[in-house]
C-alpha cells in the first residue's frame, strides 16, 4: 500500500467521516472505496466494463420475494386439469 496525503474542504471531511462511522470503517477506508468505484474496470476484464447493461430477456422483475413466487406457483397448480 502507498501513502499519500489528501487534503479535501472541511464540509467534504465531515461528509466523509459521518459516512465512513455510518459504515463501520475507517475514513482511509472509505477513501479507497470511493477510488475504486471511480477507477475504470482493470484491463485484464474489459468485460466489466458492461456488467449490468445486458438483458437476460427476461421480462419479470429481477428481484422477487419467496411470497410472489409461491403465488406464481399456486396460480399454475390451480389452471392445471383435475
Amino acid at each position: 500500500m502507498i501513502r499519500t496525503h489528501v487534503s479535501p474542504e472541511e464540509a467534504e471531511y465531515k461528509l466523509a467521516k459521518k459516512e465512513a462511522r455510518t459504515l463501520g470503517i475507517s475514513v482511509a477506508e472509505f477513501v479507497r472505496r470511493a477510488i475504486r468505484q471511480t477507477l475504470p474496470p482493470a484491463a485484464g476484464a474489459p468485460w466489466m466494463r458492461y456488467a449490468g447493461f445486458v438483458e437476460s430477456g427476461d421480462k419479470r422483475p429481477p428481484v422477487r420475494g419467496r411470497y410472489s413466487l409461491w403465488r406464481e406457483r399456486l396460480n399454475r397448480m390451480s389452471t392445471l386439469p383435475r
